[in-house]
């Protein structure tokens, strides 16, 4: 059974449209902070709220590598008490008085990105340092450099996560910028590519290495693999862009000492990051044995593979075929590439497979748009199908499908 990567469950996504905070992907939120950060604007420091292993943390530490910066990571939720509390000093001139603060944050001159991370799971003290820093830019003696940032991270507020309810907490939410971050398999691909990748692996690997080009090609054919938020969801093992840098490193490793990437003793490796499920699908595909189509050729290289399509249809392996029509999903709403290069491959898609698989794609268009916030791009992709040939007779053949499932569920 494949790995539900589609997006988050409704209650997720309604958790960003509940707090009215907009949503975008990594390379999104990065050129945003950027922009703040080189214009020294200190009004409105930006929070980015996404689920678990999406690389916030990594985010800010690729912009303080990037830029020459240090970076001061603060644990918000292993913040212990500061006995005084936090005073308000925006209006004072001097010093309330002296207090410890931590060695690594930033000094006068210092170009640095002082970060608060798990920001919901800090006590309210911990809160109001941070607090503290984005509204006054300082703390009891301490002054912020006006060349540092601050910035916030943390999850979506669940029952899971939440310590301080940071969302409803007004006087915070007026100061700050929020960003929802969402995955994005094509923009963590071209980072994937890149020695950047294990920059923060070079103790391991002796030098900085992209993703192993292996998993790679593994989750190309597998995109909808990205992010298994069905098993997050139920506190499982699960891949997320975090456990995959894990894997990759996993295999630059055993292939060192050469012990089989696809070994008894590699499938236990993988298993204890990403769970047995998806193991066992990478297992396969490492022993060559996965006949599966990428779905970015059905996408954009439809003419090339589609003797190999119909002879997977023919051959009856409905859950690989099934696999790849998720990833056709997931690239579409995913990626949203124009509708005028993937349009008429979509519905060449929908002609090959079976009438039964037609109607369960086609059924699924609008809740795989509404899951990545897309509905706008499915509908330009709906008036781009119907001007394809062959678009009412697909159109026809749905419309049978839905008559023979409502015959059934009569009986």
């Amino acid at each position: 059974m494949a790995a539900n990567t589609k997006g988050p469950e409704p209650t997720e996504q309604r958790y960003a449209d509940l707090y009215g905070i907009p949503y975008a992907n990594i390379e999104e939120v990065k050129l945003q902070i950027e922009l703040t950060w080189k214009s020294r604007q200190h009004r409105g420091a930006i929070l980015v709220i996404g689920d678990a292993g999406l690389g916030k943390s990594q985010l800010c530490g690729q912009l303080a590598r990037e830029h020459g910066a240090m970076i001061c990571d603060i644990r918000t939720a292993h913040w212990g008490l500061m006995s005084a509390g936090i005073p308000s000093t925006k209006n004072q001139n001097k010093d309330f008085f002296d207090i410890v603060l931590p060695s690594v944050f930033p000094k006068e001159g210092d170009h640095a990105i002082l970060v608060f991370d798990e920001l919901n799971q800090g006590l309210p003290h911990a809160i109001s340092m941070f607090f503290s820093l984005i509204e006054d830019r300082r703390m009891y003696n301490y002054v912020l450099p006006d060349d540092a940032l601050v910035i916030g991270l943390m999850n979506p507020n669940t029952a899971q996560y939440a310590v301080t309810q940071i969302e409803s907490n007004m006087a915070l939410r007026r100061r700050l910028k929020i960003f929802f971050v969402t995955p994005s398999h094509s923009v963590w691909r071209k980072h994937a590519k890149t020695p950047e990748f294990h920059q923060t692996d070079i103790t391991a690997l002796g030098a900085p290495r992209p993703c192993h080009p292996l998993l790679l090609k593994f989750l190309d054919k597998h995109p909808s693999m990205f992010y298994d938020f069905k098993s997050q969801q139920a506190q499982k093992q699960y891949i997320c862009p975090a456990t995959i840098q894990t894997i990759s490193l996993d295999m630059y490793l055993i292939e060192r000492e050469k012990l089989g990437l696809a070994s008894d003793f590699a499938k236990l490796r993988y298993a204890a990051s990403i769970g047995p499920v998806v193991t066992e699908q990478l297992v396969t595909f490492l022993k060559e044995e996965d006949v599966s189509i990428d779905p970015a050729d059905i996408l954009f290289r439809f003419k090339r593979i589609r003797d190999d399509l119909q002879d997977l249809v023919e051959s009856g392996r409905q859950e690989v075929l099934d696999e790849a029509c998720q990833g056709v999903l997931h690239l579409l709403f995913s990626d949203k590439p124009p509708v005028n290069e993937v349009a008429d491959n979509f519905v060449e898609l929908l002609k090959t497979v079976h009438p039964d698989t037609t109607m369960a794609l086609f059924t699924q268009l609008n809740t795989v748009a509404q899951e990545n916030n897309a509905v706008k791009y499915r509908q330009e992709l709906m008036v781009a199908m119907n001007k394809h040939p062959d678009w009412v007779g697909i159109h026809s053949r749905i419309d049978a499908g839905q008559k023979r499932v409502d015959a059934g569920l009569k009986r």
